[in-house]
């Protein structure tokens, strides 16, 4: 593995993998052999291209896609001869990439706080008191004496029918202040993918970066996935697999027996 500091980044060595693909690939071929099957027979079976089961083979880590799928192929290749696919397939190791931070230590410098005494003389607060009390004094002397004024009695005005009928009706017909409404926000309209499996295949579904599905579809399986950002489809058996977008017309992926990479839905995020 390599690793850098300061945010660093590990992966598998290629070389380790090579060897482990060697292996696999040995013992597939050995137990087909020995089942008296041709390469041809496992790639109808398995709908995995000759090519990609020859470089499996063959231990041609440089001819084949990324590990993910490698480790796909092994495991429906097994699964056809008979043998344990998800354990010969994990024979594959696949690692996912660490990210490493080195945290550096914050510093901080003391600061000095100092506190200068008041060079006022006591007499002058002394002085400030005396007038502020004062001057107290005397605004309450003023609000005490000061004479409370009558207020003359208030006569309630004649009011005719007519006049009140007026005012009840201009008070009726008066306009209202429309209330505004906040304008709703737009719905964002999320990503929506529909799968109709015509023939069988392997399948991989990405939703927002993260795996949903990964496996074997058989014929007649309808599978819906939905996201907010973006859907990514892999399949081993392109021409197998039809796939709708936000409720559009089905189409499929590829080729019948061709593999196809990560298919993004929709085409940029």
């Amino acid at each position: 593995m390599t690793k850098t500091t300061g945010g660093a980044v590990e992966y598998s060595d290629s070389s380790t993998q090579a060897e482990q693909l060697k292996t696999i690939g040995s013992k597939l071929s050995h137990e087909r052999e020995a089942r008296s099957m041709s390469l041809a027979a496992v790639a109808t079976k398995t709908y995995i291209p000759l090519r990609l089961l020859t470089a499996i083979e063959a231990g041609r880590l440089d001819l084949l896609p990324e590990p993910v799928f490698v480790q796909g192929f092994i495991r429906r290749y097994a699964d056809t001869l008979g043998l344990d696919g998800t354990a010969l397939s994990k024979e594959f190791a696949i690692e996912s990439p660490v990210l490493s931070y080195e945290a550096e230590p914050l510093l901080l410098e003391p600061v000095e706080v100092t506190s200068k005494p008041s060079k006022r003389p006591l007499w002058l607060y002394a002085i400030g008191g005396a007038i502020g009390l004062g001057a107290a004094i005397l605004v309450i002397a003023s609000l005490v004496n000061q004479p409370k004024k009558t207020e003359p009695p208030v006569s309630k005005p004649l009011t005719t029918n007519g006049t009140a009928s007026q005012t009840a009706a201009s008070q009726a017909t008066a306009p209202k202040t429309p209330l505004s409404s906040a304008s709703p926000s737009a719905n964002v309209k999320p990503v929506a993918v529909k799968l109709n499996v015509t023939d069988e295949s392997w399948v991989q579904v990405t939703v927002d970066g993260k795996v949903a599905f990964e496996g074997t579809l058989q014929k007649g399986t309808q599978q819906a996935w939905g996201g907010e950002k973006q859907v990514l489809i892999s399949a081993g058996n392109a021409g197998g697999v039809l796939v709708s977008y936000n409720n559009g017309v089905a189409k499929p992926l590829g080729a019948p027996g061709k593999v196809v990479e990560e298919v993004k839905f929709p085409s940029t995020p």
